[in-house]
């Protein structure tokens, strides 16, 4: 027997045997990934229930995925290359964890959690139908942007937002070109942005982005399609993100030229080294700092350079050199915020777990370049815009988590151009 014909009776087998079991886990997997985007989600709710905005239920969501990760190795075919790869990667970033929790740095559950499903879904071939998955991720942000709507147009919060020493929501409240996560801080007369049960307007303008690239990976009639993306549209507006405006209006023109682009994929691929570079050095781009300071004056954008002044100070408070590789546990804070995702991470954990993780990324970014259907593609775009908009926001753990999930659906067997790629 050769090996394709061996390979497509592997899939067979797999595929009917555990077709039934591979769907609810799959499914349920993909949903608790979908709810731990943002950790606001469980204190939101809570908040409406018991009055209070505590995070009980977080850890429990982030164990039952760890459990589903496990079962689903053994109902699911493994690329054993893969595997060794994304295996490594993450023991080395649980072992950096470890040291930096010897210098005083607090060992992220929740992050390791996701970087063990960001690589299980790198390495694993599923065997499953995105629709209905796709349908509740949908809807799942239908729910958010009407909440973020009634936030916005009628200046409500909904949610307590003061029941918790803890910061929950951050930068909800926006007013003349400054926002803050407390509305004292801006004189207590300002907007609110669209937040949805999220932790910010920005991560659901990018869960609302992140909706738009899934339609049009539907079927959808071009009806729906256009009023599903115009009402999450409208919600991305009522976030008052300027920096999702801009990977929205980059997002269009990469998908109005998704034919050219996908046959020419390095493009992409290149646009995604060149902005990760650009992430990573910006505390040396002081001459293109000032040039795009300058240029967003001019349209109005006035706290556009001072967010890089903060990453030089920032830099400065580094307290050795075995701090700078692990770690020195500098988190952002309203007189220094850190808007930059790679800066911002090395300053908290340290530059060695900063490149680990978005060395990862931008691998798990890559098998998904080179295996997407053109149906797909927009899902890859989208992972594209994430050096985008880390450059200058701290996005790192939001995209996490959707590339996880656009990882699941494009190592999906039913996504993939020919039975035989899996096996490449």
């Amino acid at each position: 027997m050769n090996k394709v014909t061996k390979s497509t009776n592997e899939i067979m087998y797999f595929e009917t045997k555990y077709a039934k079991i591979n769907r609810f886990f799959i499914s349920f997997f993909v949903l608790t990934l979908a709810l731990i985007f943002s950790s606001a989600i469980v204190p939101s709710i809570n908040s409406l229930i018991f009055g209070t905005s505590s995070s009980f239920g977080t850890q429990q969501i982030l164990i039952i995925q760890l459990g589903l990760s496990i079962i689903m190795l053994f109902t699911n075919h493994i690329d054993l290359k893969r595997f060794m790869y994304v295996s490594l990667m993450v023991i080395a970033i649980f072992i950096i964890s470890l040291i930096g929790l010897k210098m005083g740095v607090p060992f992220d559950h929740g992050l390791i959690v996701g970087f063990m499903s960001l690589g299980f879904s790198m390495f694993t071939i599923f065997y499953f139908k995105k629709t209905i998955i796709i349908n509740l991720i949908i809807l799942m942000g239908i729910v958010e942007s009407l909440i973020g709507l009634i936030q916005h147009f009628f200046n409500i919060t909904i949610f307590s937002i003061n029941t918790t020493k803890a910061e929950v929501y951050h930068s909800i409240f926006f007013s003349h070109g400054s926002s803050a996560s407390a509305i004292s801080k801006l004189g207590g007369v300002a907007n609110i942005r669209a937040f949805g049960m999220m932790d910010s307007g920005l991560s659901l303008g990018i869960f609302c982005l992140f909706c738009i690239c899934l339609i049009l990976c539907t079927n959808y009639t071009k009806f729906k399609s256009k009023v599903y993306m115009l009402f999450f549209l409208l919600t991305i507006y009522s976030t008052i993100t300027r920096n999702v405006y801009f990977a929205t209006v980059l997002f269009a023109i990469f998908f109005l030229n998704r034919k050219k682009l996908f046959e020419h994929k390095q493009v992409i691929n290149i646009f995604y080294i060149v902005f990760l570079a650009l992430m990573a050095c910006a505390p040396l781009l002081q001459d293109l700092i000032f040039f795009l300071t300058q240029l967003a004056e001019n349209i109005s954008i006035q706290t556009f350079g001072g967010r890089f002044s903060f990453l030089s100070i920032g830099i400065s408070e580094i307290p050795s050199k075995m701090a700078f590789l692990f770690g020195s546990n500098i988190v952002p804070n309203e007189y220094v915020p850190l808007d930059n995702s790679f800066i911002a991470d090395m300053l908290r954990r340290g530059l060695a777990f900063s490149l680990l993780e978005n060395i990862m990324l931008y691998v798990c970014f890559y098998w998904c370049l080179k295996k997407v259907s053109f149906k797909d593609f927009s899902m890859v775009l989208f992972m594209s815009l994430y050096p985008f908009i880390g450059f200058s926001n701290n996005v790192t753990y939001s995209f996490l988590i959707l590339f996880s999930i656009i990882s699941i659906f494009i190592n999906n067997k039913k996504s993939l151009t020919k039975v035989t790629e899996v096996f490449e």
